[in-house]
């Protein structure tokens, strides 16, 4: 993730669009969107049903939005070794 003067621009612009968004949906696509022009290499978010977590909303370069798009993880699958499922389990962001 890049430091610096774009990050700041990006949360900047994260204030933005939690203050001028009319919907839930214009809030999760306008913080997508300025994490992604701030420099994160991908932005998603995911919506949990039970235990399965699929992707609602991604930006970031072509093929890793659809690489977060096609996402359905089993969060109660003990085996799955992914970040999602990892964070998931422990309550942490990051390993």
């Amino acid at each position: 993730m890049q430091t610096g003067p774009s990050l700041s621009k990006g949360l900047a612009q994260c204030h933005s669009a939690l203050v001028r968004a009319h919907s839930r949906s214009e809030v999760l696509a306008n913080l997508c969107q300025a994490l992604a022009q701030a420099g994160v290499a991908l932005v998603w978010v995911g919506v949990l049903e039970g235990s399965r977590l699929s992707c609602e909303m991604a930006a970031g370069s072509p093929e890793r939005v659809a690489y977060a798009r096609g996402l359905q993880l089993d969060l109660a699958d003990e085996s799955l070794d992914h970040p999602a499922s990892l964070a998931f389990k422990t309550q942490a962001t990051s390993r």
